[in-house]
């Protein structure tokens, strides 16, 4: 299992709010830092057993996937991986067809339908 380090430390932290992480993981420049972030990322997913999105409730909409995660669930369905959502994606997103053609298993917010293939 491959979890991205600023995951980590969010969950270490027990806070989830990403502007909180700006200046102490990234020194202040995400845009300095995103592209080896991003292609670090997307390689992971690319030899991941299958892609799990935690799409809570964020910008007020509930069930919000955003760009980079929309990627990340792109390289998983060119590699025909499982792409799990925790929750239902949000029906507002400009993107929406798109998230519904890779064919998402819908978790309900419920990990245990998670299932392992042999």
């Amino acid at each position: 299992m491959s979890i991205p380090p600023l995951a980590e430390e969010m969950e270490k932290q027990n806070d989830y709010v990403y502007e909180h992480y700006i200046d102490s993981f990234y020194g202040g420049d995400v845009d300095g830092e995103r592209p080896e972030i991003i292609r670090d990322l997307l390689n992971k997913v690319a030899i991941a057993d299958a892609t799990l999105v935690i799409n809570e409730k964020k910008h007020n909409l509930p069930g919000y996937i955003g760009g980079n995660v929309l990627m990340e669930m792109g390289v998983a369905f060119e590699h025909s991986r499982d792409i799990y959502l925790l929750n239902k994606p949000n029906p507002g997103l400009p993107y929406i067809s798109e998230i519904n053609a890779m064919q998402p298993i819908i978790l309900n917010g419920d990990l245990k339908r998670i299932t392992r293939k042999s």
